[in-house]
């Protein structure tokens, strides 16, 4: 009953994820989404990087529990940096090329970053770096 019982539990540990926080990303004509879950936190970045798209599509989304953040702007902090970006929809747009390599910059790197918006925050610890060029 003890081999049985330690099987279990074995089996049970081999079944959890060795991190949480890790990149899986998929390509869709062209489109590249890169999403990262930490519990109920959710983060997708968006990316076309080779302009198939007119216009080109860009955007990150951060979500908890399945809500959009909600208003006018978003402010992203990461452990050395806080940035501020309007909020459309939900998403940060990708709309200019500075604002959105300095946004990639940010959240490429692995560590916490925290999306702020009306008052509700959207917290990830990232593990890995996002495995693709995001750049415009």
């Amino acid at each position: 009953m003890k081999d049985f019982a330690t099987s279990i539990l074995a089996l049970a540990a081999s079944a959890l994820p060795i991190s949480a926080a890790q990149w899986q990303s998929e390509e869709v004509k062209g489109i590249f989404s890169h999403t990262v879950q930490d519990g109920t936190a959710r983060l997708e970045v968006v990316c076309d990087p080779e302009g198939l798209w007119t216009p080109p599509e860009f955007h990150v989304v951060a979500t908890d529990s399945g809500e959009f953040m909600e208003g006018d702007t978003v402010e992203v902090r990461t452990e050395t940096e806080t940035l501020t970006y309007p909020l459309s929809g939900g998403s940060i747009l990708g709309e200019a090329a500075e604002e959105w390599n300095e946004l990639i910059a940010a959240i490429e790197t692995p560590g916490t970053i925290t999306f702020t918006a009306s008052g509700k925050e959207v917290i990830l610890t990232i593990e890995g770096s996002l495995p693709a060029n995001c750049v415009r």
